[in-house]
């Protein structure tokens, strides 16, 4: 079931708005600038086939990925990775279609590094993504969203689900890789 065409409207104008956005000084580096498409970290061609049930939210996109990769995070044409990794990981448990991969910090920094103000400058376009696909289940990818999205007044703080950042599994951490897909289909299982 694909979304209704005044979403996929609507999605089009969070993108666009989400493009055009000043708030912060990251949003002025040359890579945000001029390669916006692939700054969301979302699952392009993936998201909106079905019902979005899962929505995993990261910190920012990741700036080696985001440069190099046709799809900054885990999309189509994604092209190596911890993102890729974790959409194959969607994939095995078959929940792939109904997820949507996004960041709370819409834009890449140099290292990756995001602060708390950043966060609150993007919240609104979190929120909007979640008003748009009305995801059954927020999971937090790593401690630092888990931390701002329990402290923040928009969301309850038991209603969100936490995992480790696929980073911290596939580039420090293999040995935790079973229990990494065990949690996730526990979550999404509830």
């Amino acid at each position: 079931m694909k979304l209704p065409k005044d979403k996929l409207l609507k999605k089009e104008d969070l993108d666009n708005t989400i493009q055009r956005c000043t708030f912060c000084d990251i949003s002025n580096l040359s890579f945000n600038k001029y390669n916006y498409d692939k700054g969301f970290g979302k699952l392009n061609g993936w998201g909106g086939k079905s019902k979005i049930k899962y929505m995993f939210i990261g910190l920012n996109p990741s700036y080696r990925r985001f440069k190099e990769c046709v799809d900054a995070f885990g999309g189509e044409q994604s092209c190596w990775g911890t993102g890729k990794e974790f959409v194959d990981i969607l994939k095995e448990l078959k929940i792939i279609d109904n997820s949507y991969v996004t960041n709370l910090v819409k834009c890449s920094t140099m290292n990756n590094k995001v602060n708390e103000d950043q966060m609150g400058n993007c919240l609104m376009y979190l929120l909007e993504e979640i008003e748009l696909l009305k995801p059954e289940k927020i999971i937090a990818l790593g401690k630092d969203v888990q931390t701002f999205l329990k402290n923040s007044e928009n969301f309850s703080s038991n209603g969100i689900y936490y995992i480790y950042h696929p980073n911290y599994v596939f580039s420090y951490n293999r040995s935790l890789l079973t229990e990494y897909k065990q949690e996730i289909q526990k979550i999404c299982t509830k």
